[in-house]
């Protein structure tokens, strides 16, 4: 199995990459604060660069908390992403923000949008749904690894799994306010 860098060990990335441990994978991970591993993993090595992370990695996945911190950590690692790497963006962040990251990569580098839905109990068991954007050589290069996570939905090109991700969470907070409506009235 290929090395994995995975960055951002938030509520969802550390039980996220746990699960990928779990499963053989030899993961390098990172968090802008550092320490986010309480205890030791087996196949989980935690670095304090990110840079240092994503070196010798086939792929890399980012979980973070918006566009700006998928912006600042593409700066910090795309000048170590070696050619047939596959960067896998995982965050929340909508198809501006990884078509922006598109435009950074170096040549021979893909990337592959892959945000989730679920939460952080799925995240841990393999249970949450994975909404896939990209080119198809590149989704089937990174499919094992996905399908650890989750139940994986092929959604189109690039770009097209954070496009459907802020469909969902529209449509998600649109019956959230229907049925508080519907309570309020009740």
């Amino acid at each position: 199995m290929e090395k994995i860098a995975f960055l951002g060990l938030g509520r969802m990335g550390l039980p996220m990459a746990r699960r990928l441990a779990s499963g053989g994978y030899p993961l390098t991970v990172w968090n802008r604060t550092p320490g986010r591993v309480p205890e030791p993993v087996e196949g989980l090595v935690e670095v304090a660069d990110p840079a240092a992370a994503v070196r010798g990695a086939g792929v890399v996945v980012t979980m973070l908390a918006d566009p700006a911190a998928l912006a600042a950590v593409a700066g910090r690692i795309t000048a170590e992403l070696a050619p047939g790497t596959v960067w896998v963006e995982m965050s929340s962040v909508g198809p501006a923000a990884v078509a922006e990251v598109r435009t950074q990569l170096p040549d021979g580098v893909r990337l592959v949008d892959a945000p989730v839905l679920g939460s952080v109990g799925p995240a841990g068991t393999g249970g949450l749904t994975v909404l896939v954007g990209g080119g198809p050589v590149d989704v089937e290069r990174v499919r094992p690894v996905l399908e650890r996570l989750g139940r994986v939905v092929d959604c189109g090109g690039p770009g097209a799994g954070a496009a459907l991700k802020l469909v969902a969470i529209g449509a998600i907070v649109g019956g959230v306010a229907v049925v508080a409506e519907a309570l309020a009235l009740a």
